[in-house]
C-alpha cells in the first residue's frame, strides 16, 4: 500500500499517465492478494503466460491496465474453446 501511496503521489507531482497504470496493477495486485490468500498467480506471472500465448514479450512497463485484462479475457475465452474440443 506504500507504493501505491508513492505513485499517486508521483502522479499528483509530474502528471505522468504512467503511474496511474502502475496505481491500477498495484490495486489489482493487492485485490489478487486477498482474494486468493497468496496462493494465485501474479501479475507478473500472468504476463509470462500471456507472453508464451501471444509469441512475443509483453513489457510490464507498456501495457496498459485495459490491455492487459483485455488479453487475460481473450486468453480465457481461447481456453474454454480449446478445452471444449478436446472433450
Amino acid at each position: 500500500m506504500q507504493k501505491k501511496a508513492v505513485y499517486e503521489c508521483d502522479y499528483i507531482l509530474t502528471n505522468d499517465r504512467f503511474k496511474l497504470t502502475q496505481i491500477e496493477m498495484i490495486e489489482q495486485s493487492l485485490l489478487q492478494m486477498l482474494n486468493n490468500n497468496g496462493s494465485g498467480v501474479t501479475i507478473e506471472q500472468s504476463l509470462i503466460h500471456l507472453s508464451k500465448w501471444l509469441g512475443q514479450w509483453i513489457n510490464p512497463k507498456n501495457i496498459t491496465t485495459k490491455e492487459y485484462f483485455d488479453l487475460q479475457k481473450e486468453f480465457e475465452r481461447y481456453n474454454k474453446m480449446n478445452d471444449g474440443k478436446k472433450n
